[in-house]
Parts: structure tokens; C-alpha cells; sequence
């Protein structure tokens, strides 16, 4: 079989499940409203990509940053959750909104003392925007990192 159009995919890994993401540079669209947050349509279908996903995917990649100890809880529904059971979440901490066409990120997150925090901040804010256009294609405009915690 052979595609007349370009398509660039991403194979990721997540929780021992092979996700595979087949984008198509054109006809995106970001919506708030219900499940769907932002869809991808190409020749083969249409692609639907949860906000689930978006925090999930930016969680695993801003935990593994160096000087990061941990993310922290942001907002209520989160920090009740993480009260509620022990079990730790890869989306604790990110909140991922759609504004004009793009995302604004904002991250929780607590730093190792002695470390450069603007330092910390930069390679997170550079490793979050490449992981998160990689993967989906999806324009980040703004990285909001808020340090709460000093470990």
C-alpha cells in the first residue's frame, strides 16, 4: 500500500502499552470542551488526543529533568486524589490548556536544594516543548514552571 501524502509518526511507550500516533501536518484543531482536546485529521481517519495524555506525556518527561524531586500537587482535584490514595500519578502537578490554537503548560514541581533553579527551569521548560511537538505536533506558546517545594 502507498501513501500518496506525507505522514510523520511517533511511536511511544507508555505504561508497557505501544501507543502509536499517526499525524498528518495539517488540519488540527484544539478544543476544550468534553474528552476530546485535540484532534489531528489525515486521509486515513482521525486522531483524538486526550488532555490525559498531554499531562501524562509532559509529566514522565519533566520527572526525568535533572534537579527535579518530585512535582507537586496543583489544585484541589489533584491534591485530593493524591490524599486519597497512595499511589503515585505521572500527571501530578501539570495542567495543560488550550489558548488560541496552542498550548500553555503550567508544572509543579519541587527542585533539589543547592542546584541553579533558573537552570532547572530552562532545560524543563526546552525538554517539555520538544517532547510535547514531537510527539503530537501541536505548538507549546507558553511553559509556566512554578517551584513550590526545595528538597
Amino acid at each position: 500500500m502507498a501513501f500518496s501524502k506525507k505522514i510523520w509518526y511517533t511511536i511511544l511507550a507508555y505504561n508497557g502499552r505501544v501507543i502509536i500516533c499517526l499525524l498528518h501536518k495539517e488540519q488540527k484543531s484544539i478544543s476544550q470542551g468534553g474528552k476530546r482536546y485535540a484532534e489531528t485529521r489525515n486521509h486515513l481517519g482521525v486522531i483524538e488526543i486526550s488532555e490525559e495524555y498531554f499531562a501524562n506525556l509532559i509529566g514522565h518527561a519533566v520527572s526525568e529533568c535533572f534537579g527535579v524531586a518530585g512535582m507537586v500537587s496543583s489544585g484541589a482535584v489533584q491534591g485530593l486524589r493524591s490524599a486519597l490514595s497512595k499511589e503515585e500519578f505521572t500527571d501530578k502537578g501539570v495542567s495543560v490548556k488550550a489558548v488560541n490554537g496552542s498550548l500553555v503548560v503550567d508544572l509543579h514541581i519541587a527542585v533539589t536544594y543547592g542546584l541553579n533553579i533558573a537552570t532547572i527551569v530552562r532545560s524543563i521548560v526546552g525538554k517539555v516543548r520538544y517532547v510535547t511537538e514531537k510527539a503530537t505536533g501541536l505548538q507549546v506558546a507558553k511553559v509556566n514552571v512554578f517551584v513550590d517545594e526545595m528538597i
